[in-house]
């Protein structure tokens, strides 16, 4: 049998680790959360316009029925905001029931919507950020976790920042705390850049008592998620 010893061996497939692979996962840059695919017309909305996009895209059911359902009901700026609600319990019912891959376009759907609406959003603030905790401790794909980081870093900046409500910063991070403890630690490290991001984006007067909320709880199991906070918010400054 002939040997030829010039020729290199192919390279084998490495399996990635679901732990190496968390590692990978980052808060998108702002640059990246703030830009859209395209502008839209005076009357259409950033969600619409993703959200014909994501159909082409997605074959997930519990998607694919949102879409159906919400589509008539935003297609134009002026039936979003009449339809809002509607359309945000829509996206409740899905999350509840959506796969991974589903995850994927319902979250980056939301992003789009908490940019149109803006602090519209603030009546149903808290029940959208409860549904979105409860994802962290899921043992979600990359792609999913990266976009549950964005998407709950836009529903900060889109209606927490802008109330400046010292109230709603303390309920905001007591229940992140609660989360945190039954995540992965790569997850929690992960979920601390949301913070920092937000850290950063808050009025001096609250971004001193979001200082002192994390200081509380530093003690508490959640030392190296409150350290990666601030280091995070100082790499962003």
């Amino acid at each position: 049998m002939d040997s030829h010893p010039d020729e290199r061996p192919a390279k084998r497939f490495r399996h990635q680790s679901y732990k190496a692979s968390l590692k990978e996962v980052h808060l998108p840059s702002a640059l990246q959360q703030t830009k859209f695919d395209h502008e839209v017309a005076d009357n259409d909305s950033h969600f619409h316009g993703a959200l014909l996009q994501w159909q082409e895209l997605n074959l997930a059911p519990a998607f694919l029925k949102f879409a159906r359902d919400a589509d008539p009901l935003s297609a134009s700026m002026p039936l979003l905001l009449h339809n809002w609600k509607e359309v945000v319990e829509l996206w409740l019912e899905a999350l509840g029931k959506s796969d991974d891959e589903g995850l994927k376009a319902l979250l980056d759907l939301f992003q789009k919507l908490a940019h149109d609406l803006r602090t519209t959003l603030s009546p149903e603030y808290p029940r959208v950020l409860k549904r979105l905790l409860r994802l962290f401790p899921r043992s979600l794909s990359p792609e999913a976790l990266t976009a549950l980081l964005a998407t709950v870093s836009a529903l900060f900046k889109y209606v927490l920042v802008p109330s400046a409500d010292a109230e709603l910063l303390e309920q905001a991070w007591c229940a992140f705390r609660d989360v945190l403890p039954q995540c992965h630690p790569e997850v929690q490290r992960a979920a601390a850049e949301v913070w920092g991001a937000t850290l950063r984006r808050l009025k001096v007067s609250l971004r001193e008592d979001c200082v002192r909320l994390l200081a509380a709880s530093a003690d508490d199991g959640l030392g190296d998620a409150c350290a990666w906070i601030f280091v995070t918010a100082c790499k962003r400054a």
